[in-house]
């Protein structure tokens, strides 16, 4: 069975054929009717964008996780590594949070320019609705635009915009004084406190109301109010800047946040691996292939003296 080639191996691939393909280019432009050579490069550039394609599935990708954020996507759903947002600190983590999901490229050193913010319906509408939660949105964004990593601040939205705008969360179905305020007894049962009534213990506030308890009722002059704020302040959004993705589901957003990762990196990998530049010149780049490299064999060092410590092949001081 063959070896599946790393994304450092398919790196190697594309800056060697980058520039065959840049000179067979520049010969069909000054010989447009050499048709021998079109075809070859027709092919060539075929094999690059599918070297550039394996490239972006395989470079490895760290999403860093907001900690407040409720129900974040797995590193199976993300098919990333997913680690939570570290604390802001000025030397170690200098750096305020911004956004959910902030996604890193450790090879590149280079940041993805979208912040992503996840939200669901029920939390969309709360976050818009409630003025002290819109409130917080836009100070986020505020921190967003003077942060210089990121270009892009993207709501990824698991509903569809009709949906939402006809969305309102359901009424309160029992007496808020019992549902805070159950008791169990010895026998399994739960009882109110203020009305000692009794019912089943599988599911004990399914159905209970106080004898005062009235359900409240949709005011349709209301939800009319409410439909017309929640497109009031989603235009503000947008006119701020904000981009609004109505992705309909939790699988679809997650799935379309990894794919516009690798649709950004593949639409922009000239500039990412630095092909378009005088790899002497880029002194920039070298220090952090260098460092890089470094680290690598440190590591490894470090692994092969632990081996020996463990076989017993030198001895420890």
């Amino acid at each position: 069975m063959p070896k599946t080639k790393t994304s450092a191996e398919y790196e190697a691939e594309i800056r060697k054929l980058y520039p065959e393909v840049q000179l067979l280019k520049n010969h069909c432009e000054c010989n447009p009717d050499d048709k021998e050579t079109l075809k070859e490069l027709e092919k060539k550039k075929e094999t690059l964008r599918w070297f550039r394609d394996k490239w972006a599935e395989r470079t490895k990708i760290i999403v860093y996780v907001a900690n407040n954020e409720q129900l974040p996507n797995s590193e199976d759903e993300l098919r990333c590594d997913v680690l939570p947002m570290p604390q802001y600190h000025a030397k170690k983590w200098p750096h305020k949070q911004v956004g959910d999901y902030q996604a890193y490229i450790p090879i590149l050193d280079t940041w993805y320019p979208v912040v992503r913010e996840r939200k669901t319906i029920n939390d969309l509408h709360g976050t818009l609705v409630d003025k002290d939660h819109r409130q917080n949105l836009f100070e986020e964004y505020e921190r967003f635009v003077l942060d210089e990593r990121f270009t892009i601040f993207r709501f990824d939205l698991e509903c569809f915009e009709e949906e939402f705008y006809n969305y309102f969360p359901p009424t309160l179905k029992n007496c808020r004084y019992c549902t805070g305020k159950l008791v169990r007894n010895d026998f399994g049962d739960y009882h109110c406190t203020k009305s000692y009534k009794l019912f089943p213990p599988d599911n004990p506030d399914s159905e209970f109301k106080c004898d005062q308890f009235t359900a409240k009722k949709r005011d349709p002059i209301n939800e009319a109010r409410i439909r017309s704020l929640k497109k009031k302040i989603i235009d503000q959004c947008f006119e701020m800047g904000m981009q609004i993705k109505w992705r309909g589901s939790r699988k679809a957003a997650y799935e379309a946040y990894r794919s516009n990762i690798e649709t950004w990196m593949k639409l922009n990998y000239v500039r990412l691996l630095g092909l378009d530049l005088d790899p002497l010149r880029d002194i920039q780049k070298l220090r952090r292939d260098l460092a890089y490299h470094k680290s690598e064999v440190l590591a490894k060092e470090s692994s092969i003296r632990s081996l020996e410590r463990q076989l017993g092949m030198i001895e420890v001081v």
